[in-house]
């Protein structure tokens, strides 16, 4: 059975009980004989029905007709009138248990009519509200007649009058087995519900398993079996809701103190790591900037003296020869980063779950490290020229996947760190 249609049956069950709780008895009726060729036995046991849930003052008015395959039985309902004709299948008729299920789930209808209770009107609601008549029936303490009658097998023999034996010349025995289904839920479905309602109101199996078919005893048991945790005793507890929501508000606290440790390493990267690099681009971005505007400007030459020229000329190596210096400085620093940063990289390709592969989508949008303006660059392109937009920064850009080859001795002591093999 699915975990939905068992949500869905308690929200029916939790429906019923505010509705219709606080006039609803906890005795469950018992199942009794009943001559189901006999209509007036079958009206008796509708009135002893309806009384049972308390529709006093109704005359129920059976017939036996001709009904639609799979319809056993239908009832009318209208306000206002004491008289309720309900149809009973001619089929079902043939089954005694039947007959007593289609009568607790036609007369639950009225129940639910009186009391208006409902999942909906119209078309759309009618299969729920089906279930919720059937589920109703179990409220109401005719649990044991539906989980007797809604699976109903007849076997018997008779004479084949269309073959004539040879031997003897008589008709040989032929074994006719007639089955049939009462109701919309099926007898685990209707174990389930039965066994919730009895745990709601502490019926004990003694009680609740009384007068029932072996066929339902043994639903209820695997009912038990499959899905006890939902009829625990501890349930009435006066304490168990506080116990339930603690244990909830443990496991939160639990994953928040997780969280948190992990919004503190993050910090920790942020502040060793992140940031110190941030910083490091940042500062090293302005000052190539800088140093490409005064290159421009290195270019122009409006001398004519031809001497100056050549002093100017010689002046302009050795300052050259200096700021490639200092750009040399920063290479051999940018490499330094350029290595520990990788290494994280690899780190992280070494744990892998939850962290993402590289992927192309990673590396499109950068930021001008001269004002920091978001750039949207190409996909998949290696080493080309990009443009702020803003101030004019040229830099170069590779926005192609990274290639991370972790050594494979680091390799293994990563894996080792991390319990793998």
């Amino acid at each position: 059975m699915s975990q939905v249609f068992v949500e869905d049956y308690i929200k029916k069950i939790i429906l019923l009980e505010k509705q219709c709780g606080a006039k609803t008895n906890y005795q469950i009726l018992e199942p009794f004989p009943l001559n189901s060729k006999d209509i007036i036995a079958i009206q008796t046991a509708a009135k002893k029905i309806a009384e049972f849930i308390g529709l006093h003052g109704l005359t129920f008015i059976i017939a036996k007709v001709k009904l639609k395959e799979k319809v056993g039985g239908h009832v009318e309902l209208k306000y206002g009138e004491n008289e309720v004709f309900v149809e009973i299948s001619e089929d079902t008729s043939k089954f005694e248990e039947a007959v007593l299920a289609t009568l607790a789930h036609e007369i639950a209808h009225k129940y639910l009519h009186i009391n208006g209770v409902s999942c909906g009107i119209g078309p759309t609601h009618e299969y729920e509200n089906e279930v919720l008549t059937d589920i109703t029936t179990i409220f109401l303490g005719l649990g044991k007649l539906m989980l007797n009658g809604c699976e109903c097998q007849n076997v018997h023999q008779e004479q084949d009058e269309t073959v004539v034996s040879i031997s003897n010349g008589t008709n040989p025995i032929r074994t006719i087995t007639e089955t049939l289904k009462v109701g919309y839920l099926d007898r685990t479905q209707l174990a389930f519900v039965y066994r919730l309602v009895c745990a709601m109101r502490r019926i004990p199996s003694t009680e609740y398993e009384r007068g029932l078919s072996t066929d339902a005893i043994q639903s209820l048991h695997e009912c038990n079996r499959h899905y006890g945790n939902y009829f625990n005793s501890r349930f009435h507890k006066p304490n168990v809701r506080k116990e339930l929501v603690g244990n909830l508000q443990s496991v939160i606290f639990d994953t928040q103190l997780s969280l948190f440790n992990v919004d503190k390493n993050l910090l920790y990267i942020q502040g060793a790591c992140v940031s110190i690099v941030e910083d490091f681009l940042e500062k090293i971005h302005k000052r190539l900037m800088e140093l490409l505007l005064e290159s421009q400007k290195m270019v122009d030459d409006n001398e004519y003296d031809p001497s100056l020229k050549f002093l100017s000329t010689t002046q302009l190596e050795q300052t050259i020869t200096k700021l490639v210096s200092e750009v040399s400085d920063y290479s051999s620093e940018t490499k330094r980063y350029q290595d520990s940063v990788a290494k994280l990289c690899e780190f992280i390709q070494a744990v892998e779950n939850p962290f993402p592969k590289p992927s192309s989508d990673m590396f499109t949008i950068v930021t001008c490290r001269n004002d920091g303006t978001k750039l949207r660059l190409p996909k998949d392109k290696a080493h080309f020229t990009a443009k702020c937009p803003k101030c004019q920064y040229r830099f170069i850009a590779d926005t192609s996947l990274p290639v991370f080859k972790m050594d494979s001795v680091l390799k293994k002591i990563f894996k080792s760190l991390l319990g793998r093999k």
